[in-house]
């Protein structure tokens, strides 16, 4: 069994919510299992394998806040590491590479980011050779050095390539959808920002509809904490029901219909109501129901977890990525593969990161072939009220977590599953600090050409309680921030 260990800055008061986040990716580039556990201050990271590997962590950043991160390939050892100092020198390796590649490829770099990453190295050097306390003072300031390069970096990247793309009429043209159930004349501009509406139920299709270009679906929920779980008594009867739905559906969609969604949060994993095999099974029979029907509208899956981290908190289970292969190798009609991310919410979401860890993710994924949508979730208040010192974390307790810093990760696959009706939101990103990481994303992805589009899936606050506070306008109806960058990616980018 191997072991890394690492010692924690003195700085750092290492809490569970940390724990939480920790996976270790080898050379398969496949999130393992791991178990954490702290003595004094030692933090230890073991899996059931010995080889080289990243391991990640969510790091509190002065600025940025809490963002998950990683080390360089590291060889286990008895002997400890110093946390901070590896995670400074893995920041700043992906820094200089992702700068070195857009610079090949004509990107002009700013001087800004040529000077922070120039500093943040010196930093580093200084956290090697030097001693306590200093090594770790060094350490920190290389982190917060590196962390302001890659978003000054990654800002300019979007904005300089995203005019490209849109300029580019050989380019697919790029799209943004959400959900509506009912539209007011209050939100008429924040409406106009959207090219396409998700009817998620056939009473959404009598009417109210009629003038939109719509996305129909999804018919099946994979999640741990879908109708599945609270519906249902048995895998027969909710297959029966879920595949009535999509009946239903093909046989009323308007003339509007532009693509079919026809099964979301596929994950690898399968659950206590729906397993792995039986996911498989139910998304090939809605492709193959849709595939025998008259519709010519393109089909999209999607996949949750997309970075692979919930493999990381499991026994067992395979990277939604070889899911979507596997589909594909069938011979399924999939025109469209959508990536489901919601972001900052524990336990059915994934954990926040940096920006460059987006742009490795949709080049992962655009190994497929298949064009991309990224389907969000993101917690907002309608306020953003900064805390004056930078990040308040939030150390409420939680009914829902129960994985402890000294606790295994891993669970047995015997052990019944719980029943998780709603996520708690992480908040170790305030809000303000969350909308700087989503306005810096969104050109981001606008500038990749294999993505074609972005779905907020919740309009309104109360539409779906799993995830609290995911709406791009809350239950009375007020635009929240999350809303406004979505009409600026409209204004400033997709309508240049």
């Amino acid at each position: 069994m191997g072991e890394f260990r690492f010692k924690i800055p003195n700085y750092w008061d290492l809490e569970s919510r940390h724990a939480r986040t920790v996976h270790v990716i080898g050379l398969d580039g496949i999130p393992k299992p791991c178990n954490v556990r702290q003595l004094d201050n030692t933090l230890f990271v073991a899996r059931n394998q010995n080889e080289s590997g990243k391991v990640y962590i969510s790091y509190p950043f002065t600025t940025r806040g809490e963002l998950t991160i990683c080390t360089g390939t590291l060889p286990e050892s008895e002997q400890p590491y110093e946390l901070a100092t590896e995670l400074a020198r893995g920041t700043i390796n992906r820094l200089r590479n992702q700068t070195s590649i857009w610079e090949e490829g004509g990107l002009e770099i700013p001087s800004q980011v040529r000077q922070l990453t120039k500093l943040a190295t010196e930093k580093l050097g200084a956290s090697i050779v030097n001693g306590l306390p200093e090594k770790e003072d060094f350490a920190r300031e290389a982190l917060d050095c590196a962390i302001e390069a890659i978003f000054v970096l990654c800002d300019h990247f979007g904005k300089e390539i995203s005019d490209f793309r849109v300029s580019e009429s050989e380019i697919p043209s790029f799209w943004l959808a959400t959900t509506k159930p009912e539209i007011t004349p209050e939100q008429s501009s924040l409406i106009d920002s959207f090219d396409l509406f998700a009817a998620t139920n056939t009473n959404q299709l009598n009417g109210q509809y009629t003038d939109q270009k719509l996305i129909v679906g999804p018919f099946l929920d994979a999640s741990p904490h879908s109708n599945f779980v609270t519906d249902y008594e048995d895998f027969q009867s909710g297959r029966r029901a879920v595949l009535e739905n999509c009946s239903n559906f093909l046989n009323s969609l308007p003339a509007s219909t532009s693509l079919i969604h026809a099964a979301c949060n596929l994950n690898g994993i399968g659950h206590k109501n729906l397993g792995y095999r039986q996911q498989i099974q139910l998304t090939t029979e809605l492709l193959s129901k849709i595939d025998d029907s008259s519709c010519n509208q393109p089909v999209m899956i999607s996949f949750d977890y997309p970075w692979a981290e919930r493999l990381a908190w499991s026994v067992g289970g395979i990277h939604p990525l070889q899911i979507a292969d596997d589909l594909m190798r069938n011979g399924s009609r999939i025109s469209f593969v959508g990536l489901d991310i919601n972001l900052d919410y524990w336990p059915g979401g994934s954990v926040s990161r940096d920006p460059l860890q987006w742009i490795d993710m949709i080049d992962m994924w655009s190994q497929l072939g298949l064009p991309l949508v990224i389907c969000l979730r993101v917690p907002q208040a309608v306020r953003l009220d900064e805390p004056a010192g930078g990040i308040e974390f939030n150390t409420a307790h939680d009914e829902n977590v129960t994985i402890a810093i000294d606790s295994d990760l891993t669970t047995e696959e015997t052990e019944p599953e719980k029943l998780f009706v709603a996520n708690s939101v992480r908040e170790n990103l305030n809000p303000g600090q969350r909308l700087k990481l989503l306005q810096t994303v969104f050109p981001m992805i606008v500038a990749r050409p294999g993505v074609h589009g972005i779905i907020w899936r919740q309009w309104s606050d109360g539409e779906d309680k799993r995830f609290p506070d995911a709406g791009l306008v809350n239950e009375s109806g007020i635009a929240k921030p999350t809303a406004t960058a979505i009409q600026q990616l409209r204004a400033e980018t997709l309508r240049r």
